[in-house]
């Protein structure tokens, strides 16, 4: 059973453009405007409504996150993809777009989290993933469908030199995505965590051609 919407901060569309819809999810020990900013960045003409759901765990720091690393305790994350994929339909909702036809994606531990909204087999597949940073949501006790990465256009881009999520977890998760069929678009840059405005730049042209 999904959970509840999370708090977001959101960005309409420009006026006259037709339904779309973009959900960003930050990392752990960040926050949701992050990903505005970096929406805004790869979106500068607003032709997506923007989505930055808030993690439901809090942090002492004030920053949020979805779970917390090294704990392997499946429920948190399970608890959180629900509420995210609660999120992304009352997104499309509330902007009249079909769940099909949303992008999601996000960074690091928001990355491998919005993998799930596209592998779980009781839902409407999303239409495309961004994955910075990130990996795919592989033993976090979601149901996922590996299956359902045949044609899902995905951005992956990851830092080569990462010191949070090893390089080695996000290649490896390329390749599986690749055996599965998926529209991979494979960037890999000489960085540690973080996304860097080549990165950025990146993923404004993939984001321009959907």
């Amino acid at each position: 059973m999904q959970g509840a919407p999370l708090r977001s901060r959101v960005r309409r569309a420009a006026k006259g453009e037709p339904p779309r819809l973009l959900l960003l999810a930050h990392g752990y020990s960040y926050h949701p405007e992050e990903m505005l900013a970096y929406g805004t960045v790869i979106d500068p003409e607003r032709r997506f409504a923007l989505v930055a759901p808030r993690g439901p765990i809090e942090l002492p720091n004030g920053a949020a996150a979805w779970s917390i690393p090294k704990d392997r305790e499946p429920p948190p994350f399970i608890k959180a993809s629900d509420a995210l994929s609660a999120t992304l339909d009352a997104a499309c909702a509330r902007y009249g777009v079909a769940r099909a036809d949303a992008i999601v994606g996000g960074f690091s531990q928001g990355a491998i989290i919005s993998f799930t909204l596209a592998l779980d087999p009781s839902t409407v597949r999303p239409a495309a993933v961004i994955n910075w940073c990130g990996g795919l949501p592989v033993g976090r006790g979601t149901p996922i469908d590996l299956d359902r990465l045949e044609t899902l256009p995905v951005l992956w881009q990851l830092a080569a030199r990462d010191e949070v999520v090893p390089p080695e977890f996000s290649r490896a998760g390329a390749k599986t995505a690749l055996a599965h069929g998926a529209a991979l678009t494979r960037r890999e840059y000489d960085i540690t965590h973080a996304i860097s405005v080549e990165m950025l730049a990146d993923a404004r042209t993939w984001l321009a051609a959907r």
